[in-house]
């Protein structure tokens, strides 16, 4: 959420207030075991590129380490007081999709910490779209965050994230595209090579049209040269126009949000799984989504099989008043 009134930021500095002193015993303790870890999203941006710690809000602590590195960071976190979700944790380890790595605090209750390997973890690009993991760790940059050193990532990567995070929600995520913009302001990038990053990562359509948005939107400098570079070959005008509406308007443009999946996705193989993923998607995602509104009941972490009938009955009727008008 970007703050947008004076209340707003007065509640965004008190949320970092909040998070300082937890993130910063989260980096000393890290230092002291010489565990690698980047900060993402607001907590790494608020203090690095936003003029005013105000204007930037999260919610939770984003941290991503390496995949050989999950069971020493799992060690760590438990001994600063937090606990993960173990069927969660079963899917982390096993390298399978786990939309939501929560590690709560077991005493300060509203103190999380999300726990990433991967810097996708969207079901539907997962897997698809890939980051040069060892590339990410190299052009990694050294700041200040909460009075501590600590590591986030390279401007770059930093810009193809928030691009690929914008995607994973078919742009419906105004946060990221000010971040985008922020880091356009205060930082040098090398275009170049974040076209090529986006060219390996297979995610040119996804960075073109997270850049796109930014700079129509916001008035970010996006060379054009660059944009020319990340253009799909073909349907770049149908991927604007469908950008462009989709962002000005996400509340009456829920039925792009299938459209323009498939345009980020830039191989047949991918399409077809994405397509699959949503008419058939997988008990969790249906937990997640439609358990407690459906039956006004907490959420499971299992469910019968009758049960995921009846939830996929309720997601297709979702679909049908989402897509088909």
């Amino acid at each position: 959420m970007i703050p947008t009134s004076s209340e707003d930021e007065i509640k965004a500095l008190v949320q970092f207030a909040f998070f300082r002193p937890h993130l910063a015993e989260l980096l000393q303790a890290c230092r002291s075991e010489a565990l690698d870890l980047l900060v993402l999203k607001g907590a790494a941006l608020a203090e690095t590129v936003y003029p005013r710690l105000s204007l930037r809000r999260f919610g939770d602590l984003d941290i991503l380490v390496r995949q050989s590195d999950i069971v020493r960071a799992r060690a760590l976190l438990e001994s600063l007081g937090y606990a993960p979700d173990l069927q969660q944790w079963e899917e982390l380890t096993a390298g399978r999709y786990c939309q939501t790595n929560f590690f709560k605090h077991t005493e300060r209750g509203a103190v999380v910490i999300e726990l990433h390997t991967e810097l996708i973890n969207n079901p539907l690009f997962f897997k698809v779209i890939r980051f040069d993991d060892e590339g990410v760790w190299q052009r990694a940059r050294s700041v200040k965050l909460a009075g501590e050193e600590a590591w986030v990532l390279g401007v770059e990567d930093q810009l193809l994230h928030l691009c690929l995070h914008l995607a994973c929600h078919t742009l419906a995520a105004p946060a990221s595209l000010r971040d985008i913009h922020q880091i356009c302001l205060v930082d040098r990038t090398d275009w170049l090579l974040l076209a090529a990053i986006a060219k390996r990562a297979r995610a040119k359509a996804a960075c073109f049209a997270g850049l796109y948005a930014a700079r129509q939107f916001l008035g970010t400098a996006v060379p054009e040269m660059v944009l020319d570079e990340l253009a799909p070959r073909f349907g770049r005008g149908l991927l604007q126009r469908l950008t462009m509406a989709r962002v000005h308007d996400e509340a009456q443009s829920e039925q792009l949000r299938l459209p323009l999946l498939l345009l980020f996705l830039e191989t047949p193989a991918a399409r077809i799984n994405a397509l699959w993923r949503i008419v058939i998607p997988t008990s969790r995602w249906l937990i997640t989504h439609y358990y407690f509104e459906a039956f006004q009941e907490s959420e499971p972490s299992t469910i019968s099989r009758r049960a995921y009938s009846a939830l996929l009955r309720v997601h297709w009727t979702s679909l049908t008043h989402k897509f088909i008008r």
